[in-house]
């Protein structure tokens, strides 16, 4: 009966343990499946502040929007927020880039 008892103890543990690693690897996969998403946000945040600041420092000012730049980004140019009075792109998703 002790040892019974003792197995059940034992699988309730095992059981429980296995929900926790499962939930935290659920958690890691939604982290790794955004990496990729990130990384492109992070690339076109860089062509763009990049071509802004060259069309800057050729004309004198900065572009009236994101299109007039005509980069070859992989977020639509909707997707990043424009300041021209000073030349800030960020974007809507990732705002702490």
């Amino acid at each position: 009966m002790k040892k019974t008892l003792l197995m059940l103890l034992l699988s309730v543990l095992i059981v429980a343990g296995c929900s926790d690693a499962k939930k935290e690897t659920v958690e890691t996969a939604k982290k790794a499946m955004e990496l990729p998403d990130k990384a492109g946000v992070v690339s076109d945040i860089v062509m763009l502040r990049n071509a802004v600041n060259l069309h800057y420092a050729q004309k004198g000012y900065f572009p009236e929007s994101l299109e007039q730049l005509n980069l070859n980004l992989n977020n639509p140019t909707e997707d990043f927020i424009y300041d021209q009075s000073n030349g800030n792109v960020k974007h809507k998703d990732y705002s702490q880039l």
